[in-house]
């Protein structure tokens, strides 16, 4: 896992992981 998806994983917080998914995907 890269530092920038670690960042964006706490930022959104565990529960929010499924709802950041998408915004994750598009910054890979």
């Amino acid at each position: 896992m890269s530092v920038p998806l670690l960042l964006h994983y706490v930022r959104c917080g565990w529960a929010g992981w499924f709802d950041c998914r998408v915004k994750i995907e598009e910054i890979l």
